[in-house]
């Protein structure tokens, strides 16, 4: 049997002196990471990322103070290798506040990340595939909440509920839930018209069946990306919350909560405010470089297939 090598696509037999390489495809869920991981903008992210991640599960072990441990004779003093991020005006250790602050920031991005995935989905789902009057009423419901800014109806919910972490969370999920319905309703609407999802339908195969085994992994891609660009969005919100007096409360070390504690001492003590912000820094850069090569790693357009 001849060799047959692969051009532009299509198999064809070794001519005499061509030179046969084979070449091994890598598939499935490995080749999906492989190819992750070369991305130069995704690595780059995973990599900032799991610096925040190992501080969060690894803040017991790393930081070298409790969070309230004071030290009246230690205020306001900057980087030295006793505290290498400075003290507080309370005299307590910003490296153990901004590592610990690390596993509330995971806390709340993860938490409103679910929320909104979970409700915004499901609305997409349901509204893009039946169609009809139950796709009108839940898209009047979610431009109904879109005719309000994101940090405002936070806010309204925030106000309701009252004050702290868990309902500021709550606030910044439900908030988010319209963006995740329209982009997975916009993907739904895509996919249903596709053959092999009317064939099933022709067959009598249940719309349920369909919905979860069919259509849902089919929208998955743009989900993904979007969740890794609401995460940073869910911190930055938290944060945001928390400055105004509606997050995390002291002494919670809250990135938010920190930036506020240190916003009095930006000329005498800029060390309050820098390391807090650039643990948020970190977070969104990370979040979005991931996001930009989840997307160019998912799109076949954009892999030259």
């Amino acid at each position: 049997m001849s060799e047959q090598i692969l051009v532009e696509g299509v198999e064809r037999p070794a001519q005499p002196g061509e030179t046969v390489v084979a070449v091994k495809k890598r598939k499935g869920a490995l080749g999906f990471v492989v190819r992750l991981l070369r991305h130069r903008s995704a690595s780059v992210g995973i990599f900032l990322l799991l610096i925040v991640i190992g501080a969060a599960i690894f803040a017991p072990l790393i930081a070298p103070y409790p969070i309230d441990k004071l030290s009246t004779g230690k205020r306001l003093t900057g980087s030295t290798w006793e505290h290498l991020f400075g003290t507080d005006q309370l005299g307590r250790d910003m490296f153990s506040r901004v590592i610990f602050g690390s596993q509330i920031a995971l806390q709340v991005g993860i938490t409103a990340l679910l929320i909104a995935v979970t409700f915004g989905t499901l609305i997409g789902l349901v509204s893009g595939y039946y169609g009809g009057w139950v796709d009108t009423l839940a898209m009047r419901f979610v431009d109904l909440m879109l005719a309000f800014p994101g940090i405002f109806l936070a806010l309204a919910i925030v106000t309701i509920l009252g004050p702290g972490l868990v309902n500021g969370t709550i606030a910044i999920g439900i908030s988010s839930i319209p963006g995740f319905a329209r982009v997975i309703r916009g993907a739904v609407l895509s996919v249903k018209s596709q053959d092999y999802i009317l064939a099933a339908r022709a067959v009598g195969v249940p719309n349920r069946r369909i919905l979860f085994r069919s259509v849902f992994p089919n929208v998955m891609p743009p989900l993904i990306v979007l969740a890794t660009l609401f995460f940073p969005g869910a911190i930055l919100a938290a944060a945001g919350l928390s400055y105004i007096g509606l997050g995390s409360l002291p002494p919670s070390p809250d990135w938010g909560t920190l930036l506020v504690d240190g916003q009095s001492y930006v000329r005498d003590a800029p060390w309050l405010f820098n390391f807090p912000g650039a643990a948020i820094f970190i977070v969104v850069m990370g979040s979005n470089l991931l996001g930009n090569g989840l997307r160019d790693v998912l799109d076949p357009r954009l892999r030259g297939l």
